[in-house]
């Protein structure tokens, strides 16, 4: 209306303009009503917009800011995953399990209990020690918690039997695992071999980064005590008694101080000795008087012991050679990628001088390597995904908007890399995946705004200036709402709990982070820039600052500093920048230069008067349409979306003329989805952690019978060793036997042996493109794949039981399949796991079957004989002592001496005991002159005995556990386990316990569900506060459905399983789909507000915003491709935004106008009516 009143405080001309006045467009309804007013150039963007110099500056200082912040970024394989674990040992010598259960653990699990913050307590009760492993909550701080563990601990000690060892409290990691493993060769024996390897330990421990180094295998220096039995009963000395006076001799004391001339000199005693010399001339008083020398009734002797470990080598399928392993552990929030770095460095430094040149080390694990392959993967899918969204862009919108969103990316990831550093987030596998996945997200906003724009400076009303600051006030508060629904949907994933919660930290972090960023610089930079860009002409100063960058980029070539691929590209290169500078040269001076000061003056003329730059960008739209050039069309887009309007519209005039239509198209839609529910909740798309994926690293583990010797171990493990030799895929392996080998955790470690039953292969695969084309697949193996024609290759090995680690990606999660059964009588425990093994078994896709359970090959229990110890003046702990020398050797003390430790230990002279008979026939003496033998002071009892004895949660328990194959999943494992159960329940008292794979499945899935029900809260509480309307808000969360109905058919076409990647893509979907139909709602009731009818307003708005919902969607989709294709983990996650999103695309073009039309017509007729009303009264 021509006489609207110009007090009212809106922005709308309710006249129309002049026919050719507005280009036509999908928005040109609201256009033609759009108006400039005074009070639009007063906004925040204001002044960025006229002062595009502090633009560059803020430009300059996000730049800065990132790279600073990225260089400073520790790089990590995975997250760093911080839960507050304690482990308390505590020994009691000569206690069987059962007794250490009782006398121990039961006693500390008591006081233990109730620490505040506890998750779970394990605890495990093995011969003459008990381990007590306790998780606090995640969110609990790990220092107050082991704080307060040790005050427990500590008030727990006066319950413990006297001869009980004091209790060692020792905080663990998840991280405390090896990220560079070696092994150390040469012609030199195993003893000079160690001695080298402690030199390279003792340097690598220098290192910043490193938390320690473990060596396994060689020769260690030791000081043995060989006493002559006979000599000591004629001296009547007892071993204890000589033991003693060593032990009591080797130690140093300060004393005090005393007071000289006004000083204060400190007193100490030293007692120590340093070498065997001095050990052997150690004085020894006899019970008659007379003074002895050790010498005179022990040999003394300094000589290199075997270790309880060996280690061997093999690379390339050679001959296994004697090898020691170096393991190597970061300390927590050190950088992976520089501590291998410097130690490498070391190591060179260390080569032909303080070790020789011809000892050998060779890397056998380093995930710096791993590291830094899936950082280059993911930057060439990153820039892969950049190259797709710009190409994406200028095929449907042109080189100009192509160029503004595409400058948002770099710009958006220094700022994100800032906050990443801020937050204490690392880079990580994760936190560059998350800035790959907001990749297509990002430049939403970019491109909403840049469209918009270009609508509204093709109306010919308004300035570049104005149009933007329009756009401004007309998206600010709809993308501010879209970044936060998505940012709703990513932010409740910081709720997670436990391991997982730990470990996908940063994706929350990141890609909230990136998008919010996103509107910064959507707001701040793209709107100056757009402004930039439309007023840009080529002036004569623009030219010379071209030729200039030319002409470096041409010198640089020259002169060799830069090499663009071989001496031939470098040629062509300098060719072509030559021509290229010479046609500037020639064209300038023709005919540019005169063109050039033209256009110098046009800029003058249209930066003072304003209609010539509107009247000139009119002109440039308008010819943009009449314009087909293929060289025009380069520039303004080869696809023009506009295109499609017609065809749109009548589609939706056809479906809203009918409301029999409309149901229709709604029924049909429900019975998709509810089609698309139906597959998941039967069974046919099945649950999974994380999907199996290929590795460069495994394991293969070999645990014989317990009290297996070592030499039987290492026979079973040189047979395992013939098997890998050929096999063509392994690149080198290292053999460590006698120990759990360099796979460190923990969690296994903590008050851990030797053990001669255990050996481990740690086994180096070639990368996938260098390993051989299996047959069969076509392609070479995956390291999954790899390994079960492994099993196969090693199954008819006898022996010990010979196993196959993977390395899984994710989180720690256990086994595939595991499941307690916790009851308290062990026999029957025993009874029924192994009935329920036999079960498992059978369960198709199982392998490597085992229960906790295992029983010792048989046990000598000493049963003393009170009286007659009391008879002979002897204790049960002297005696013990005694015969613990005789069997294995005890160590009586240590010397400390040239930066090391040396143990002296004491053995029997020429007494072997063979037999339990030997040990009973063992003549000792009692340092009184009297002689026996052990069989008059003790009884001998053969029986069965427990290796140890496993308690969670104060019950006993035993645990199934297996690996679970592919085509088959845990969770199927469980199903058919658990119907077996059904059949066959346990008794009463007893109850299963499922964990490993399952459990954190289980977890997952309700930390997702957790998140989606806060996501959701937050998503429908910012709708309602932007479109103030329940109806409005039920209609944009209809397309939370359609983006599920994709992802479920999109799984089923690709075969794969609903893994947690997968469930992480569904929330994020939440966020990412309603942005779609909030542009076009908010954009209708735009429409309604200012004036156009109802049915026009729907119309309107869904045309209107149909470029912008088809290229936000497309670059999302397009930016997840490298992803999905590329990564077998967290592909999944891509596939659910890609089939997600596509279907939403599509039903949100449709559902959203037709449903909006059926829900608020009724209203939309009403406010027509109100405000036909206030304009036809406006006094009232």
């Amino acid at each position: 209306m021509d006489d609207m009143d110009e007090q009212q405080k809106n922005s709308f001309d309710s006249v129309n303009s002049p026919k050719g006045h507005v280009a036509e467009s999908s928005d040109s309804l609201y256009l033609q009503k759009l108006k400039f007013r005074k009070e639009d150039g007063k906004s925040m963007i204001s002044f960025f917009i006229h002062r595009f110099r502090v633009v560059l500056m803020l430009i300059f200082a996000m730049f800065l800011w990132g790279g600073m912040s990225l260089v400073s970024l520790p790089l990590e394989s995975d997250p760093e995953v911080e839960i507050p674990v304690g482990v308390v040992t505590i020994g009691l010598p000569g206690a069987s399990p059962s007794d250490v259960e009782e006398l121990v653990i039961k006693r500390v699990e008591a006081r233990l209990a109730n620490l505040s913050g506890l998750s779970t307590i394990t605890s495990s009760a093995r011969n003459s020690f008990a381990t007590i492993s306790l998780e606090f909550n995640a969110n609990e701080d790990i220092d107050d918690a082991i704080r307060r563990l040790r005050d427990a601990v500590e008030s727990a000690k006066g319950e413990l039997p006297e001869d009980a060892t004091e209790p060692v409290v020792t905080q663990v990691a998840f991280e405390d695992t090896p990220v560079w493993t070696m092994v150390l060769t040469g012609p030199y024996d195993n003893f000079t071999l160690r001695e080298y390897a402690e030199i390279v330990q003792d340097e690598l421990e220098n290192l910043p980064g490193t938390n320690r180094v473990a060596i396994s295998g060689g020769d260690i220096r030791q000081i043995r005590i060989s006493y002559d039995v006979d000599k000591l009963q004629q001296h009547n000395l007892s071993i204890d008694q000589v033991n003693g006076i060593v032990s009591a001799t080797n130690l140093g004391l300060p004393l005090g101080t005393i007071d000289v001339s006004n000083f204060n000199y400190t007193v100490r005693a030293e007692g120590k000795f340093f070498t065997a010399a001095e050990l052997r001339r150690l004085p020894i008083s006899t019970a008659d008087g007379q003074i002895l020398r050790l010498q005179d009734v022990a040999n003394v002797f300094d000589r290199a012991q075997k270790t309880e470990s060996s280690s061997k080598f093999s690379i390339e399928g050679g001959e296994l050679q004697n090898a020691l392993t170096l393991s190597v552990v970061k300390k927590v929030g050190s950088n992976i990628v520089q501590l291998i770095d410097d130690g490498k460095a070391t190591l060179d430094e260390l080569s032909g001088t303080k070790i020789p040149a011809d000892v050998k080390i060779e890397t056998t694990l380093d995930f710096s390597q791993d590291i830094r392959d899936n950082i280059s993967d993911l930057s060439k899918n990153g820039i892969a995904t950049i190259v797709l969204v710009v190409m994406m862009l200028f095929l449907f919108v042109g080189f100009k908007e192509a160029f503004l969103a595409g400058l948002a990316i770099p710009m958006v990831f220094a700022i994100s890399f800032g906050i990443m550093s801020m937050l204490g987030v690392t880079l990580n596998f994760l936190s560059l995946f998350s800035l790959i996945l907001s990749l297509g997200m990002l430049v939403d906003n970019a491109i909403v705004v840049l469209q918009a724009s270009k609508q509204y400076i093709r109306t010919g009303k308004f300035t570049p200036e104005e149009a933007l600051l329009l756009v401004f006030k007309d998206f600010k508060y709809i993308l501010v709402a879209t970044t936060l629904t998505t940012v709703w949907a990513f932010l409740p994933l910081l709720l997670s709990t436990g391991i997982i919660g730990q470990f996908i930290r940063s994706i929350p972090i990141t890609v909230s982070a990136t998008l919010m960023a996103s509107l910064l610089v959507a707001f701040f930079v793209n709107h100056p820039l757009a402004v930039v860009l439309e007023r840009l002409r080529l002036t004569r100063r623009g030219f010379w600052f071209i030729f200039a960058g030319i002409l470096i980029a041409f010198l640089v070539t020259l002169l060799g500093l830069f090499s663009p691929g071989g001496e031939i590209a470098e040629i062509i290169m300098v060719v072509i920048l030559g021509a290229l500078l010479a046609t500037m040269v020639i064209r300038y001076q023709s005919k540019w230069k005169e063109q050039l000061m033209i256009n110098e003056q046009l800029l003058i003329e249209e930066k003072a008067l304003p209609e010539r730059i509107r009247a000139r960008l009119q002109k440039k739209y308008l010819d943009e349409e009449t314009k087909q050039g293929f060289g025009h069309r380069l520039y303004t887009g080869l696809v023009k979306i506009d295109n499609f309007l017609p065809v749109y519209e009548r589609m939706l005039r056809f479906l809203m003329k009918s409301k029999f239509r409309t149901f229709m198209v709604l029924i049909a839609v429900f019975v998709v989805f509810a089609g698309s529910i139906a597959l998941p909740a039967t069974g046919v798309l099945k649950p999974e952690f994380l999907p199996p994926t290929d590795f460069e690293f495994m394991y293969v583990n070999i645990e014989g019978a317990p009290g297996l010797v070592t030499e039987r171990t290492q026979a079973v493990a040189d047979e395992v060793a013939d098997i890998l030799r050929e096999q063509d895929n392994i690149e080198n392996f290292s053999i460590v036997v006698g120990s759990a080998g360099s796979n460190l955790n923990s969690f296994s470690s903590v008050a851990s042996g030797g053990n001669t039953n255990q050996a481990q292969f740690s086994i180096l695969l070639k990368p996938f493109d260098e390993r051989p084309v299996d047959p069969e697949l076509g392609r070479p193996q995956k390291s999954f794949e790899f390994a079960q024609d492994l099993r196969e290759a090693i199954a008819p090995v006898e022996g010990a039981k010979v196993t196959v680690q993977e390395i899984s990606g994710g989180p720690p999660s256990g086994a595939d399949f595991e499941a307690r059964i916790a009851g308290e009588d062990l026999q029957e425990l025993e009874r029924l796991a192994n009935e329920y093994l036999v079960a498992l078994d059978a369960i198709e896709g199982t392998v490597d079957e085992e229960t906790s359970l295992e029983l010792n090959p048989g046990e000598f229990t000493l049963r003393f004989d009170y009286d007659a110890l009391q008879q002979r003046g002897l204790t049960t702990g002297q005696v013990a002592a005694t015969l613990r020398t005789a069997l294995s050797g005890s160590e009586v003390t240590k010397i400390y001496g040239d930066g090391e430790d040396t143990s002296v230990i004491a053995e029997f002279q020429d007494k072997n005991v063979d037999s339990i008979e030997d040990l009973l026939d063992l003549t000792l003496s009692n340092g009184r002159g009297q002689l026996f033998r052990v069989r008059d002071v003790a009884d001998v009892e053969l029986g069965a005995s427990l290796t140890g004895i496993t308690r969670i949660d104060q019950k006993r328990v035993i645990s199934l556990s297996a690996k679970v194959q592919a085509p088959s999943i845990p969770a199927v494992v469980q199903e058919e386990f658990l119907a077996y159960t059904e059949e066959h329940p346990l008794p009463s008292g007893y109850e299963f316990q499922f964990g490993g794979a399952n459990e954190t499945t289980t977890e997952s899935i309700l930390s997702i569900f957790n998140a989606m029900i806060v996501a959701l809260i937050l998503i429908i509480g910012t709708l309602i506060v932007q479109l103030n309307s329940f109806r409005k808000t039920f209609i944009v969360l209809v397309t939370i459905p359609f983006a599920a109905t994709g992802v479920f058919y999109g799984l089923l076409l690709l075969g794969w399983n609903l893994t947690f990647p997968v469930l992480i893509g569904v929330l994020a979907l939440f966020g990412i789909v309603i942005n779609n139909a909030i542009i076009m709602v908010d954009k209708i009731t735009q429409n309604i507000e200012v004036g156009i009818p109802f049915t026009e307003s729907v119309v309107d708005g869904a045309k209107s915003r149909l470029e912008a919902i088809f290229l936000t969607s497309v670059a999302t989709i397009i930016g997840m491709i490298p992803l999905t294709i590329s990564d077998e983990i967290w592909g999944g996650l891509g596939a659910a935004l890609i089939f997600g999103l596509s279907s939403s695309l599509v039903l949100t073009l449709i559902i959203i106008p037709i449903l909006y039309n059926l829900l608020m017509k009724k209203t939309g007729e009403q406010e027509e009516k109100i405000r036909q009303l206030r304009e036809q009264y406006p006094s009232s």
